[in-house]
């Protein structure tokens, strides 16, 4: 037996959408976005991401760690981008800090 769970958008209704979380003064936040939404709220805050600095010890609000929301795209993107450069990445599950990061630096290096 299989379940499947399903994100609605909390802005459109929209299926497919899955959960942004950010901090802000300490407490913590979520919405529930469409991968195009994602995109709408990331060019909002880029110019505030472009000033601000990375937490050393990011926690989430029950003191755990914080895992960087991705959509379903960018995670394919991640994988494969990860891939083509020998590193072995699993196709379900989650993927290592350190691959989203260097993923990540790859992109804003071609100016993303």
């Amino acid at each position: 037996m299989s379940t499947e769970r399903i994100v609605v958008s909390d802005l459109s209704g929209e299926l497919a959408a899955a959960t942004a979380r950010w901090g802000l003064a300490g407490d913590w936040f979520e919405i529930d976005l469409t991968d195009g939404e994602f995109e709408q709220l990331r060019a909002q805050m880029r110019g505030d991401v472009a000033r601000s600095r990375r937490a050393s010890n990011a926690i989430g609000a029950a003191g755990g760690r914080v895992v960087p929301f991705t959509t379903a795209a960018e995670r394919r993107a991640i994988r494969a981008w990860a891939r083509s450069r020998g590193l072995d990445l699993a196709e379900p599950g989650h993927i290592p800090l350190g691959i989203y990061r260097a993923y990540r630096e790859a992109q804003e290096d071609v100016g993303e």
